[in-house]
């Protein structure tokens, strides 16, 4: 009968075989995938456990290797990564609760999950483990039923039964998981979905809109000085008699009419708790 312990109560008896015999190749893009992680802000400082005063960078990855995998170890440097900082899983036993493996350091918490993923999805030849607070907050993605950190048996089977649907599965109120054949492409579905992400933000928002505001504004010769005056009077009535080249406003008291130029024409005038503020059509067209 499996067992459902906590990764971290595994057992590590040591790998057939020598972490350092299979680090080398995997090294570079190992380093790599940190310093590309980190850009995005994918792998943050956290205090582990917290009140403890020990930091370092969360989330982990792995890239299939030899009979197991290569993954970043337990609070390791992954933006800095040093090849110490990584350990080869070469089997888990889930009937016994040993870790098969090799290195100076404990697998990562998350290893069960990576674990899972190779053995369900066998096109899978790397898994990225995100802490990405933005993707979080505004991606939109597939999600495991409930919040899952360090994951048993059970819950890395959620994850990655997940996976099999789509390369990027989020765990509410933790992060993300993204696989790919290697890890090139799951380093470029992280990015794209942390871009999308950014784009959903009110400052992406604002900044998406600003430029098809500019776009329109520039395609269709309108002045920049009107866009921001329809937005000051967007909680007024316009009104525009065709060829008289005015316009006027009807607005709350509160609103203001700006700076007036009374030599083209333009005019202020209150009636009745209104304001009404007319402009000549050549305001902005200078």
């Amino acid at each position: 009968m499996k067992i459902e312990l906590d990764p971290r109560n595994y057992k590590i008896e040591q790998a057939s075989l020598d972490e350092r015999t299979i680090i080398d190749m995997s090294y570079p893009e190992l380093l790599r995938s940190g310093r590309v992680l980190d850009k995005i802000d994918a792998l943050p400082f956290m205090e582990e456990p917290k009140g403890s005063g020990n930091f370092s960078t969360t989330g982990n990855f792995s890239v299939k290797v030899a009979r197991g995998f290569l993954i970043t170890g337990s609070g390791t440097d992954k933006v800095n990564l040093e090849k110490e900082n990584l350990v080869y899983v070469e089997n888990i036993d889930y009937y016994s609760g040993i870790l098969f493996a090799s290195g100076n350091v404990r697998p990562s918490r998350e290893v069960l999950i990576h674990d899972q993923i190779y053995r369900t999805n066998p096109n899978v030849g790397a898994v990225i483990h995100t802490h990405d607070k933005t993707a979080l907050k505004y991606g939109r993605s597939i999600k495991t039923r409930e919040p899952i950190f360090f994951a048993n048996l059970r819950e890395a089977e959620e994850v990655a039964s997940a996976l099999s649907f789509d390369n990027y599965v989020t765990l509410p109120m933790h992060g993300q998981f993204v696989t790919g054949r290697d890890i090139n492409e799951a380093l470029e579905l992280a990015v794209e979905k942390h871009r999308v992400a950014v784009m959903r933000t009110p400052i992406g928002i604002v900044a998406k809109f600003g430029f098809v505001s500019l776009v329109a504004a520039t395609m269709l010769a309108i002045p920049a000085s009107l866009i921001a005056e329809h937005y000051h009077f967007r909680d007024c009535e316009r009104r525009e008699v065709l060829g008289s080249g005015t316009r006027t406003y009807t607005c709350p008291a509160q609103v203001s009419c700006g700076d007036l130029k009374y030599w083209e024409g333009e005019s202020e005038r209150i009636s009745e708790g209104k304001r009404e503020c007319t402009f000549s059509t050549l305001v902005g067209s200078s």
